[in-house]
């Protein structure tokens, strides 16, 4: 097999935990669990763990902006 017929796959990441979400806006960790208690910030449950979807983080984002921009 020649080395052109390898494939790599590079996984797409669609959930983030908290700590990478607080990373991504700049705000802290407590912020994005108080984001998603009051409703602002849609996340999922995988067993015990919390993930935020990264459409989340992109409709919250652009929520932001809309608003700011009325």
């Amino acid at each position: 097999m020649e080395d052109k017929d390898r494939r790599v796959t590079v996984p797409v990441t669609f959930l983030l935990t908290a700590e990478e979400t607080a990373q991504a806006l700049r705000i802290s960790r407590t912020s994005v669990y108080e984001l998603i208690r009051t409703g602002q910030l849609a996340s999922v449950r995988i067993g015990r763990r919390r993930r935020i979807p990264v459409a989340a983080i992109e409709r919250y984002v652009a929520g932001l902006t809309d608003s700011t921009a009325a």
